[in-house]
């Protein structure tokens, strides 16, 4: 699952993060909590260099709580911000607020009292940036989705007299060398569904959670039998006990493979993290 993807939209989107940098005080940056290491864009660092950034776990509701908790140890003992919470549960929303405002609080030179505190929102797609922001100024300013793509180009948007957010389009990187963080970023919906093979990733997620979780399996689709079945006869499996049928009432894999990224991805087999933080 080695993929290449950077629309043209992205190219200019970088360009254009790199020219505003120069007007911004703080950089959120949004990633997802299943997957804190794969979810974030290699080339941020190089852009925002000595920028003060606060990296933000979104989607906590759907990741593992105890790995959540030992990546936001990780970040902090790198001496990097961090925090967590879930945009679309609404969990976690006043922490970022508070640490927001004890940023504007910080900030020193001659235009602190005259100017808002600036912040840009990055993150590769589908990581909920715009539902982020939504959040924080209490309305729905910006569109949102579930599936990436969805914000076209930048936008302004003020959260209170005294702070501004510069929304972003989601910024991946040009070529995924791993294959690994291609199938972590397919799974967890970060690339847009046309480019993948939903069959192949459906395999992947099976063989995962035939070692990780088979009891999710067993309670989600009523299977029996997990442990050391193939991955396609799991699939079957789950294509007949979902109604995913053909005429002749056999399994229609393609079919079986959607329903079971959908309920990965809404975590309707269970709460996981991909990405497990370092030891040290």
């Amino acid at each position: 699952m080695t993929l290449q993807w950077y629309p043209g939209q992205m190219a200019k989107a970088r360009l254009y993060l790199k020219k505003m940098l120069r007007l911004i005080d703080l950089v959120v940056e949004i990633r997802d909590a299943r997957i804190p290491e794969s979810s974030q864009n290699p080339e941020i660092d190089a852009l925002v260099g000595d920028k003060p950034r606060l990296v933000v776990l979104n989607k906590e509701d759907l990741a593992d709580r105890e790995l959540t908790t030992l990546w936001l140890k990780h970040f902090r003992k790198r001496g990097v911000d961090a925090l967590s919470l879930s945009t679309l549960q609404g969990q976690g929303v006043k922490k970022v607020t508070s640490f927001i405002r004890s940023r504007k609080g910080q900030r020193r030179g001659r235009f602190q009292g005259t100017r808002p505190l600036r912040i840009m929102v990055v993150g590769i797609p589908n990581v909920g940036k715009s539902t982020f922001i939504n959040r924080l100024s209490g309305q729905r300013v910006v569109r949102t989705g579930d599936r990436p793509g969805i914000t076209r180009g930048e936008q302004w948007v003020r959260l209170a007299r005294d702070i501004e957010l510069l929304d972003t389009i989601g910024l991946l990187w040009p070529k995924f060398d791993s294959p690994e963080v291609a199938f972590k970023l397919a799974v967890t919906g970060a690339i847009k569904y046309e480019l993948l093979d939903d069959y192949a990733l459906a395999l992947k997620l099976l063989e995962y959670l035939r070692e990780q979780a088979p009891g999710s399996l067993k309670e989600r689709y009523g299977l029996e039998g997990v442990e050391g079945v193939q991955a396609e006869e799991l699939l079957l499996g789950i294509g007949e006990s979902r109604g995913a049928l053909k005429r002749g009432g056999e399994a229609e894999p393609e079919r079986a493979a959607e329903i079971l990224l959908v309920d990965f991805r809404q975590g309707k087999l269970g709460n996981f993290t991909l990405d497990v933080p370092p030891l040290t």
